[in-house]
């Protein structure tokens, strides 16, 4: 008889321990708050473009390589964050790239990812205005978002 006390008593130390971390493990779930997503006018575009779109400077064998799409996007007025072009290429479906152009200075800047695909056209919540598959911005916001996977170089 004293062995069956013995196991129902591990056993209530077992439930016990396992009821304790279950409650601090929902505890931690249920405490911590749901923070909303940013919005574009959490980042609003801290200056506009003053006079004309300088030349972009091509440095990288990409920006070189698309050379043409990126001259030809700097002609369009501002289109992100006051200042700067947006400039969206296809690499394939459903594979896209963009550079960001600093229609001030010329400056070209590359994404920190090769591309990336898009497989779902539709804007994600709360953002109701998506300027181009996969990437949503507004030209009064230093806000981008990039809605799709990236791929990065081996």
């Amino acid at each position: 008889m004293p062995s069956y006390f013995n196991r129902a008593r591990e056993r209530g130390v077992t439930l016990k321990l396992q009821a304790f971390l279950l409650f601090i493990f929902l505890s931690t779930v249920f405490s911590q708050q749901v923070k909303a997503p940013p919005t574009f006018e959490d980042f609003p575009a801290a200056e506009s473009l003053v006079g004309r779109p300088a030349a972009p400077v091509l440095r990288t064998r990409s920006q070189k390589m698309f050379r043409t799409r990126i001259r030809e996007g700097v002609k369009i007025p501002p289109n992100f964050a006051g200042r700067y072009s947006v400039i969206k290429w296809g690499c394939g479906s459903p594979c896209s790239t963009f550079v960001l152009v600093d229609l001030q200075t010329g400056k070209v800047y590359d994404p920190p990812f090769e591309s990336f695909a898009a497989f779902d056209v539709e804007c994600p919540e709360p953002y109701d205005n998506c300027l181009g598959e996969g990437l949503i911005f507004k030209p009064s916001s230093r806000l981008l978002i990039v809605d799709g996977e990236l791929s990065h170089p081996d």
